[in-house]
């Protein structure tokens, strides 16, 4: 990894950290810039309110050239989230993949959990997606109760 990306990486985590806009701070893991944990506290007014979901953050050799792997490690009940924790977001993906600020993508992330796209077959769980469509109160209902489950702060 070139040199820029390391100090490219440092100053992009240093704005996150200091941008509360997201709810989203990071941190080093394993001495490596190249990995960070980060942690997103749920939006005000959703059924993450409140709820403390740890993310892990994988940056690949050619970053920025090549979109970081990100994956939440908290369990959470969303249409474009994984049982495993991976996000269906489209700008991860490297076909749609374009250099951005970190901050820019955290805000993706927090905005995909606001609003779940479901029309795109590819980047939902159909399941969950029928169920927000169909009984929102219950999709949100269930979120709330992942939430309260696996997401607050004593877990």
């Amino acid at each position: 990894m070139s040199q820029f990306s390391s100090t490219h990486l440092r100053h992009a985590l240093k704005s996150l950290n200091k941008d509360h806009s997201t709810n989203v701070t990071a941190v080093i893991i394993d001495d490596s810039i190249f990995k960070l944990e980060a942690t997103l506290i749920g939006q005000v007014n959703t059924p993450y309110e409140g709820g403390v979901f740890k993310m892990s953050i994988h940056f690949p050799c050619d970053y920025p050239n090549i979109p970081p792997k990100v994956c939440f490690k908290t369990k959470i009940f969303h249409p474009n989230i994984s049982e495993r924790g991976a996000i269906y977001l489209r700008v991860l993906k490297s076909t749609y993949w374009h250099s951005m600020p970190i901050i820019w993508l955290f805000k993706a992330i927090v905005e995909k959990l606001i609003e779940p796209e479901l029309d795109d077959e590819d980047q939902v769980d159909k399941n969950l997606a029928n169920l927000y469509k169909t009984d929102r109160a219950g999709f949100e209902e269930m979120a709330r109760e992942m939430t309260n489950q696996y997401a607050r702060r004593a877990n």
